[in-house]
């Protein structure tokens, strides 16, 4: 018998027990365990279900369970207030508000809070994600694989923690199959060591050993006091993953002919069983024989029996067909064409039949039968194939969501994109179909850009410099007073935009004047524009004017960048290795000076853009980056970047920046580096073709990009 195999879903399932120390209450001390949930479904898919061990020990006397109580609904109303916020957010803000509203309530009846011991863990599960906060001294244990271990104690805690009781300690994890997980007061786990705890939950079910241990808790503390008693509680949860058939489920099944036969609904029954017995599907209940055969199959059975008669008759009938399409279509026309070949042999029909014709018609159906095997071999193997492919990619889909957990580390996540991408490494040698072929490439990029922190990113259009002239040719971007400049170099027009008004102002140059102009740079002092064969010429934004400052010098040789600091500028020369510098004096600027100590060597000669912050960044075309400071190089490199650049162009940042921002406009997009040369991340648009420069403003709030067509704002908070 062959199937199809039948998509499952899967749940958590979770068996719980609870441990009391004593039935009698005291005014003095309790211990109360809630198991809560919301009361809408939407809000439990978001938030999860919330376990709680809450308890509270006075000098004086009080009704603690109404104190419990409140405080649990306090709890409540801030965790599940807000279905969209953080889940470890808006649980630390809740154990906060339970243990404010304690302290305020006791305050109130002027008892001093320092004789209160107040302690509560609370276990919220989300899926099979596990999310926990603590406060004062009860603990957690998570029994795995034969260990237990106290989980939610981060470094730093002392077992003395009563000064840090307002400190809510949180934590987060993956559920593993047949995990236990043990909330304990501090008087449960004086109760009962760890070795013993495991100790029972290993060797007995839940139930029994809960059991056993309330019992053996009985017997050693039949002297101790009700108030210690009252304080000894504790919630065991294990759990197991339950793997059932939806309603939507349907079988595909091919069976022998001769059971093909209009099969009755108790054929199918029996069918069915053997099918699901074969194939051990957990969560079904077996078909028991006799008396009630119909009402003793599991209710995912009976939603698919009539499916899965209809498949039978449906495979028979479709046998059916092929057999007489064999016999009155393909078998005569073979015999039509074996006739036309050789009439004289059909003439004469001998009894023995023609030895040729007969061969003829053997071959012709191994012929058949062989390209029918090739056929369902092939069928079958794609079929492996995609489900192996499925396989992996469920995997991977995974580890993939499992990353985007804000709560892991940046190691954390790392691991769970590696594990991802290598389970796609295995379907290289997969056959695969379009489909699936897309469905890998759509996931390898999603998982890359998780890997290799790549964010796409939105624009807004601040400046359309194409519905001005399609014809332009923008290069330089800067900013000065809230108003970026651009340099048109064909048409020798200077571009003013207002960053509030978004009003746009155009100021033309005379290229006799001022040349042809490249490089653009902006200070306070003004705008400033570098033509190789005039010099630097200054735009004033009071006069509107343009003024040769300083003359072409030939020491310069070929200039890559130009940047300006204060009301110093900045000419990077690759060909002279080589940084010069102009000092603004009263009239003019200074002569040339050079700023590097001695020439840079290759580092420099392969210089193609420089920013300054106090220390000199220079940009190689290979995508290093050479810091120099008081004419000096500096020890500083890029790390972690392993896309690796493949075009880089600009850099930018200023001197309370935290970062530097470097154009690559292969990777059509920006990588963004702190201070120490660390990658922190690229953000990227398909649609960013042809990036010239960019700029970020003071706040670092907002990035913008020079394209050839228009200036775009991209927000980086």
């Amino acid at each position: 018998m062959f199937f199809k195999e039948v998509t499952m879903k899967k749940s958590l399932g979770i068996n719980l027990a609870e441990l009391k120390g004593g039935e009698e209450e005291s005014e003095q001390a309790l211990a109360k365990i809630y198991i809560e949930k919301p009361p809408d479904e939407e809000t439990l898919r978001l938030k999860g279900k919330l376990y709680a061990l809450i308890s509270l020990a006075s000098a004086d006397s009080l009704k603690l369970k109404d104190f419990l109580d409140k405080a649990l609904e306090e709890l409540k109303i801030e965790y599940y207030g807000d279905t969209q916020d953080n889940v470890l957010k808006s649980l630390e803000r809740g154990i906060k508000k339970a243990y404010f509203y304690v302290q305020a309530e006791i305050q109130a009846k002027g008892i001093l809070t320092e004789g209160v011991d107040f302690n509560i863990v609370v276990a919220i599960l989300w899926g099979n994600v596990l999310y926990l906060g603590q406060l004062g001294l009860t603990k957690v244990a998570i029994l795995r694989e034969g260990n237990l271990k106290f989980i939610g104690e981060t470094e730093g805690f002392s077992k003395d923690i009563k000064s840090e009781t307002s400190r809510v300690r949180l934590s987060s994890g993956l559920i593993h199959e047949k995990d236990f997980l043990i909330l304990g007061t501090t008087q449960f786990w004086e109760a009962f060591p760890p070795e013993s705890i495991k100790t029972y939950l290993l060797g007995y079910p839940l139930g029994q050993a809960a059991k056993l241990l309330t019992e053996k808790l009985g017997k050693d503390q039949s002297q101790a006091s009700v108030k210690n008693r009252a304080l000894v509680a504790g919630l065991f949860l294990n759990f197991e993953f339950k793997i059932f058939p939806t309603q939507e489920e349907s079988l595909s099944i091919i069976t022998p002919e001769r059971l093909l036969q209009s099969p009755s609904r108790a054929n199918v029954l029996t069918k069915l069983k053997s099918l699901f017995s074969l194939k051990k599907v957990a969560g079904l209940v077996p078909v028991k024989a006799g008396k009630g055969l119909l009402s003793s199959a599991s209710l995912p059975l009976k939603a698919n029996l009539g499916k899965g008669a209809a498949v039978l008759r449906d495979k028979a009938r479709w046998l059916k067909q092929r057999l007489m399409r064999f016999l009155v279509i393909v078998l005569p026309s073979l015999k039509e064409r074996m006739q036309e070949e050789e009439p004289e042999v059909y003439l004469k029909k001998p009894a023995t039949g023609n030895p040729r014709s007969f061969l003829l018609l053997a071959f012709l159906l191994i012929v058949i039968l062989a390209v029918s095997l090739f056929v369902t071999l092939k069928n079958k193997g794609r079929a492996q194939d995609h489900q192996k492919f499925q396989t992996l990619v469920t995997k991977a889909q995974e580890n993939l969501k499992e990353s985007q957990r804000v709560s892991l580390s940046e190691t954390e996540k790392k691991n769970k994109l590696e594990e991802a991408q290598s389970l796609l490494s295995g379907t290289s040698s997969l056959n695969l179909n379009q489909e699936d072929g897309e469905q890998l490439k759509e996931l390898k990029t999603e998982i890359e850009k998780g890997l290799y922190k790549v964010f796409s990113v939105q624009e807004e259009v601040v400046f359309d410099l194409s519905s001005i002239d399609k014809n332009a040719a923008p290069t330089g971007l800067s900013e000065n007073e809230g108003k970026l400049y651009l340099l048109d170099r064909i048409k020798a027009n200077l571009y003013q935009v207002d960053l509030v008004s978004k009003k746009t102002e155009s100021f033309s140059f005379n290229q006799e004047e001022v040349g042809k102009p490249t490089l653009l740079a902006v200070n306070p002092q003004g705008v400033f524009l570098l033509s190789l064969d005039r010099g630097v010429s200054k735009f004033s934004p009071q006069t509107n004017g343009f003024a040769l400052v300083i003359e072409k010098d030939d020491a310069w040789g070929e200039v890559a960048d130009f940047d300006s600091f204060y009301s110093n500028l900045y000419l990077l020369s690759p060909s002279q290795e080589q940084i010069f510098k102009y000092v603004p004096l009263e009239a003019g600027f200074s002569n040339h000076l050079q700023f590097l100590n001695e020439p840079g060597g290759a580092d420099l000669q392969k210089g193609v853009a420089l920013t300054i912050d106090g220390s000199v960044y220079v940009l190689a075309a290979d995508g290093q980056v050479f810091k120099y400071a008081a004419g000096k190089r500096q020890d500083f490199s890029l790390k972690g970047f392993d896309l690796g650049f493949k075009k880089p162009s600009r850099i930018f940042t200023q001197t309370d920046f935290k970062e530097i921002y470097i154009l690559d406009s292969e990777h059509k997009g920006v990588a963004i580096f702190d201070k120490d040369g660390n990658y922190v991340k690229l953000v990227q648009n398909d649609g960013w073709n042809n990036l010239l420069d960019l700029w970020v403003d003071a706040k670092e709030e907002n990035l913008y990009l020079l394209s050839q067509t228009k200036i775009s704002k991209v927000g980086l908070k």
